[in-house]
C-alpha cells in the first residue's frame, strides 16, 4: 500500500513538474539554441508562487555544462502569479512572452531598449505597478497588455510603436495622461476602457477607425481630439466619458455605433461634419442611440439621423442645425421638448416638404429658424407661441400656411415670403389660414405676394404696429376679421381688379380714411362693394398695377433715371421688381413704379 501511494504521488509531481531545461540561482531557464537560452515558462502557478518571490535580477548570461548561454527571452508566464515585487531585465532580453508577469506584485520594472513587443496580457493584473517605461524598440503592445495595472499613473509610448491591442490599457484607473505617437494606426477595443483619470486624448492621424468601448468609462475625459480619416466610431466607444464637454467628428466618419456618446453627462456641444453617415445596429439589431443619456446637450450640428437616433435624453438644447437626413413626427415632438430652452435651430439641410402640425408650438425663446429651401406648406400651430421670434423667411416653394402657424408670435418684425428683401417675386404661395399671424404685433410693413387667393379668419389680427399693407392681383377672398384691430394701418395698395370678399369686420377698427390704392380701372367698383365702399380715401394706380404714392428716398441724390434706367448711387442694379412683384431687367424702362434696393431699405421710384 506504501508503495502504490509514493507511486501515485511521484506520478502527480511528474504531473505537475515545471517542463525547463535547468535551474540556475532558482531561475528556471529553457534552451532555445547553442547561444541563447529563454527564462522558463509556466503553467502552473502553485509552483511560480513558491519559486519566485521579492526582488529577481535576471543575469544576461548563464553558464549550464559548461557552456555559457545568453538569455535573450522571458517566456510567456514565466514570473505569472508569482510573489515578484521588482525585476531587472538585461539588455541582452529582446523579447518578453505573453502574461510573463500577470497578476505579480510588481511595482517597478525597467524594459531593455532591445525589447521589440511587449505580448498579450504581459502585465495583466500588475495592479501595484506605478510607473513603466517602453523601450524605443517596441513596435506593438499586446491585448490585454496593462489591463487593470490601477496604479499606473503615467506611460510613454514610443515613437514606433503602431498598434495599441485590445483592451491594452482597460482598467489603468489611475493613468492621468497619455500621449499617443502619431506613429500608431490601429487602436484595438477597450483599449483605454476605464481609464477614469484621463483628462484629454489625441487620436494620431493615421488612425482609421475607434473600436467599440475604446474609451468606455473615462470618466475624467475633457476633451478629445478625432482625427480627418477616421472612419468609424464602434459601439459604446465614448460611452459614460461622464466629464466630456465638446465633441467635433470630421467629415471623414461613415458610421457611428450604439450608444457611442451614451451617457456623456456634461456633454453640451457636438458637431458632426459628416454629411453621409450610417448609424451601426446594436447587438440586438436594434436603431442605434448615439447620444442615450446625454442629458444637458445644448448645441447640435449634423445629420437628423445621428441626433435623433433613439431620440435621446436631452430636453435642454439651445441651438441645432441639421446639415442632412429628414425628420419624421417623432423626431419635430423630440426637438420640441426643448420648447423652454431652444433659441435657434436651422432645417436648411433636411429634405422635409413641410412642417408638421404643431411642431414647435410654444417654443417661447425660439429666436430664428432657418427653413429648407424646398418646403411647401408650414403646418397648424407648427410656430405658434413662438413669442421670441423675430422673423421668418418663407422659401419660394411654399403654397400653404396653415392656420394659426405663427399665432401668437409677438415679436415678429419681418415676413419674407421668398426669402428675399425685394418682396416676393417668385412666391409660390397660395393660401394663408385661419389665426395664421394672429397677434403678430410688431410687423409694421407686410407684402402679400402673387398667387395667394385667399385670406383666412383674424389671418392678421391684431398686428396693432402694421403701417403700410400691399394685397397681390390674385387676391379674390379674405376671411372675417382678417386685419382686425391693425389700427395704425397708415396705406394700403391693392393689386387686384375685382374687389375681394370681405366681411363686415375684416378691417374691424382699422382708420377707413387711409388712401387706399387700386388699379384706375378699378376705382369705381371698389367704391361701390359692400364693406369696400366704407374705405373714402381711394387712389388711381398706375397703368402698371402699382400706385403712384410711392415712399420717399431718403437721400435723394441717391436714386436717378437715366435713359429709362435706374442707377443707385451711380451703379445700375442688374434687376428690378415690379409692383406686380416681377424682377426684370434694369434698363429700357417704361413710366411707372419699381422697386430697388437703397441703404438695405426697399424704396420705389417712379420712373415717368
Amino acid at each position: 500500500m506504501k508503495n502504490l501511494c509514493t507511486l501515485f504521488l511521484t506520478l502527480f509531481v511528474a504531473s505537475s513538474v515545471w517542463a525547463y531545461d535547468f535551474l540556475i540561482d532558482g531561475i528556471a531557464y529553457n534552451i532555445v539554441n547553442a547561444n541563447e537560452v529563454a527564462v522558463a515558462s509556466n503553467d502552473d502557478y502553485e509552483i511560480q508562487q513558491s519559486r519566485y518571490s521579492g526582488d529577481i535580477v535576471i543575469p544576461s548570461s548563464v553558464m549550464y555544462n559548461g557552456n555559457n548561454y545568453s538569455v535573450t527571452s522571458i517566456g510567456g508566464g514565466s514570473f505569472s502569479y508569482s510573489g515578484v515585487t521588482s525585476i531587472t531585465i538585461p539588455n541582452s532580453v529582446t523579447s518578453i512572452g505573453g502574461g510573463a508577469f500577470m497578476y505579480s506584485p510588481l511595482t517597478s520594472i525597467t524594459i531593455p531598449d532591445h525589447v521589440t513587443s511587449i505580448g498579450a496580457s504581459t502585465f495583466y493584473f500588475c495592479s501595484r505597478l506605478t510607473s513603466i517605461t517602453i523601450p524605443n524598440g517596441v513596435t506593438s503592445i499586446g491585448d490585454n497588455a496593462f489591463y487593470n495595472c490601477s496604479s499606473l499613473t503615467s506611460i510613454t509610448i514610443p515613437n514606433v510603436v503602431t498598434s495599441i491591442g485590445r483592451s491594452a490599457f482597460a482598467g489603468c484607473s489611475s493613468l492621468t495622461s497619455v500621449t499617443i505617437p502619431n506613429s500608431v494606426t490601429s487602436i484595438g477595443e477597450c483599449a483605454f476602457s476605464g481609464c477614469s483619470g484621463l483628462t484629454s486624448v489625441t487620436i494620431p492621424n493615421g488612425v482609421t477607425s475607434i473600436g467599440r468601448e475604446t474609451f468606455w468609462g473615462c470618466s475624467g475625459l475633457t476633451s478629445v481630439t478625432i482625427p480627418n480619416g477616421v472612419t468609424s466610431i464602434g459601439n459604446n466607444a465614448f460611452n459614460d466619458c461622464s466629464s466630456l464637454t465638446s465633441i467635433t467628428i470630421p467629415n471623414s466618419i461613415t458610421s457611428i455605433g450604439d450608444g457611442a456618446f451614451g451617457y456623456c453627462s456634461s456633454l453640451q456641444s457636438v458637431t458632426i461634419l459628416s454629411s453621409e453617415l450610417e448609424l451601426i445596429e446594436n447587438d440586438k439589431g436594434e436603431t442605434p442611440e448615439i447620444f442615450y443619456g446625454c442629458w444637458n446637450l445644448k448645441e447640435y450640428s449634423g445629420p437628423a439621423c445621428a441626433l435623433l437616433s433613439g431620440y435621446g435624453d436631452s430636453e435642454l438644447f439651445e441651438k441645432i442645425t441639421f446639415t442632412s437626413g429628414a425628420l419624421d413626427r417623432d423626431g419635430f415632438d423630440f426637438i420640441n421638448l426643448s420648447y423652454r430652452t431652444l433659441q435657434e435651430i436651422d432645417l436648411s439641410g433636411i429634405e422635409n416638404t413641410e412642417i408638421p402640425d404643431m411642431a414647435f408650438n410654444n417654443c417661447y425663446k425660439l429666436e430664428k429658424v432657418s427653413l429648407p429651401a424646398q418646403l411647401e406648406s408650414v403646418g397648424y400651430k407648427s410656430f405658434a407661441g413662438c413669442t421670441a421670434l423675430k422673423g421668418i423667411s418663407l422659401p419660394a416653394s411654399v403654397t400653404k400656411i396653415d392656420n394659426s402657424a405663427f399665432e401668437d408670435c409677438r415679436k415678429m418684425e419681418k415676413i419674407l415670403f421668398d426669402g428675399s428683401d425685394l418682396k416676393a417675386s417668385t412666391s409660390n404661395l397660395e393660401t394663408i389660414g385661419d389665426w395664421a399671424f394672429y397677434n403678430c404685433h410688431n410687423l409694421k410693413s407686410l407684402e402679400i405676394p402673387e398667387g395667394v387667393t385667399s385670406l383666412g379668419d383674424a389671418a392678421f389680427y391684431g398686428c396693432t404696429y402694421l403701417q403700410d399693407l400691399k394685397l397681390p392681383s390674385t387676391l379674390k377672398s379674405m376671411g372675417d376679421n382678417t386685419f382686425a384691430l391693425c389700427e395704425n394701418l397708415k396705406s394700403m395698395t391693392i393689386l387686384a381688379e375685382n374687389p375681394p370678399s370681405l366681411y363686415e369686420k375684416s378691417f374691424y377698427n382699422v382708420d377707413h380714411t387711409i388712401p387706399v390704392s387700386v388699379p384706375e380701372s378699378s376705382l369705381k367698383a371698389y367704391a361701390e362693394t359692400e364693406y369696400w365702399s366704407e374705405f373714402v380715401h381711394y387712389k388711381s394706380a398706375d397703368e402698371q398695377g402699382g400706385s403712384t404714392a410711392i415712399s420717399e428716398v431718403s437721400n435723394a441724390t441717391a436714386v436717378t433715371i437715366v435713359n429709362g434706367q435706374i442707377l443707385v448711387n451711380g451703379e445700375a442694379p442688374a434687376f428690378v421688381v415690379t409692383v406686380s412683384g416681377q424682377k426684370i431687367a434694369n434698363a429700357n424702362l417704361k413710366a411707372g413704379v419699381y422697386f430697388v434696393v437703397v441703404d438695405g431699405e426697399t424704396v420705389g421710384v417712379s420712373v415717368r
